[in-house]
């Protein structure tokens, strides 16, 4: 199935099957993609745990028994952010799964995805973590809980940082390739 955004990469190209059945398949007539340097599967191992970590981090900070959870100005950005953190395990996954060569499609819901949801993960966790620094500073008692929930959230918020630019020194390097070192590529879709 060829989405809504990318039928214009694709033409349909009668073909004719085993048996001799005409079948309609999608051509990628589109611009392709690659990385100016390469990037081996090692690199795209590397470009992805850190989502995976992150994605892992972010949610055990919610399992502390705290009273800051009562609290709509801490919990909510920290919901919020489930969002950002399932299509940055998504665009994990797809970073895994490439090929040197991608199609527009590849590109943006690998390592496009990857840079847009660690900016948003970004944002949620720096919401979250201004919560909870409000939170402590207005708070009578400050019970180990509520330091543990912070600390793990400033490690979120230095951790997503970091990969926030890693991921954007990688998204520059990808580059478009000439026309003519494109081969079409008939895929089932």
């Amino acid at each position: 199935m060829i989405l809504k955004n990318y039928r214009r990469d694709y033409k349909m190209v009668l073909t004719t099957d085993n048996k001799g059945k005409q079948i309609e398949k999608p051509v990628y007539i589109g611009t392709w993609y690659q990385f100016s340097d390469g990037l081996t599967r090692k690199e795209r191992l590397w470009a992805a745990l850190p989502a995976f970590f992150m994605a892992a981090l972010y949610l055990v900070q919610g399992f502390f028994g705290r009273e800051s959870a009562n609290a709509f100005y801490v919990v909510l950005p920290y919901v919020a952010g489930f969002l950002p953190v399932a299509f940055l395990i998504a665009g994990g996954y797809y970073a895994l799964l490439l090929p040197e060569k991608m199609t527009r499609q590849q590109r943006d819901q690998s390592f496009l995805r990857l840079r847009g949801m660690a900016l948003a993960l970004l944002v949620c966790s720096g919401i979250t973590l201004v919560g909870q620094v409000v939170f402590l500073s207005l708070s009578q008692q400050r019970p180990a809980g509520e330091w543990v929930f912070f600390l793990i959230a400033l490690a979120v918020f230095a951790a997503d940082t970091a990969y926030a630019k890693n991921i954007s020194k990688k998204c520059k390097k990808i580059e478009q390739i000439p026309a003519n070192n494109c081969q079409p590529d008939v895929r089932k879709i």
